[in-house]
């Protein structure tokens, strides 16, 4: 099993980037066909995040890359909650990707792997025939795009959550297979991509503020940058007032495997 990590900043650029923006660019196109053939399509909304403050908001958009990416942990610092994305037959704003109240933007590049977007084709194809159209209206009205759109909904939720738990299922169980297979001798640190162990200089950010576990230690959840995922720190005492985005050189602890996977990390010293 092979394990990568990659940053979204840094794929998001050349022709990978290109394509991204002309795909972009056409599902705002669809929507303002739509809009001016009169065609109900199903959009994407995506309200603004609320930041905690005029100040923190200034803060973090001055922090963010060159391609527009702020870092995970400066995000949890600076926003108070994101609010969802939804579906909607109406042109309401897109945030994220900067499309305006009123334009809307209709996803309509992936037929092939979206279902949702091969509605969007039967609609646009039944428009650009025209007169020449087998019917009348399009294949879906407005009301029948409202109940597909929660039956949508419901789905995407659920497998959002499944992919979730797949992914920290075998990240966890990865790094568990790694740190046994070194101490049986069976891996070789120093030959593996990058000439040495990833587990011997990790470092971790801290998302939320600490709290008390069950256990009646105080915890915090983190991000691992190098080895793209996420765990939980167990704080000593004298780190009880981290700040959100704290910077922390941890060890691992434990790896504990099952349905609800989970690795939990102390501070190295």
């Amino acid at each position: 099993m092979n394990y990568v990590v990659q940053r979204s900043s840094d794929v998001d650029r050349g022709s990978r980037s290109i394509i991204a923006e002309a795909a972009k660019l056409a599902c705002r196109v669809t929507s303002r066909f739509g809009l001016e053939q009169n065609l109900p399509l199903l959009r994407r909304h995506a309200p603004p995040f609320v930041p905690n403050n005029p100040t923190d908001l200034r803060k973090m958009m001055a922090a963010r890359t060159s391609n527009g990416y702020a870092e995970p942990h400066i995000a949890a610092k600076y926003i108070s909650f994101s609010r969802p994305s939804s579906y909607t037959v109406f042109p309401k704003e897109h945030f994220y990707l900067g499309v305006p109240e009123g334009e809307g933007y209709v996803r309509a590049t992936s037929p092939l792997r979206r279902y949702s977007d091969l509605v969007v084709h039967w609609q646009l194809h039944h428009a650009l025939l025209g007169e020449r159209a087998e019917f009348a209206g399009p294949p879906f009205r407005a009301d029948d795009l409202e109940k597909y759109m929660m039956k949508l909904t419901g789905f995407e939720s659920r497998h959002k959550a499944l992919k979730f738990h797949h992914e920290r299922y075998w990240q966890t169980m990865f790094v568990y297979r790694w740190v046994k297979g070194i101490r049986l001798g069976h891996i070789d640190p120093d030959k593996v991509v990058g000439g040495k162990n990833p587990m011997d200089e990790l470092y971790a950010r801290t998302q939320l503020l600490p709290k008390v576990n069950p256990q009646q230690r105080y915890e915090v959840p983190i991000t691992l940058p190098d080895i793209g995922t996420r765990g939980v720190l167990l704080l000593p005492d004298r780190a009880l007032d981290a700040e959100i985005g704290t910077k922390f050189n941890v060890k691992l602890k434990e790896v504990r495997l099952g349905v609800r996977p989970m690795l939990t990390f102390e501070v190295k010293e």
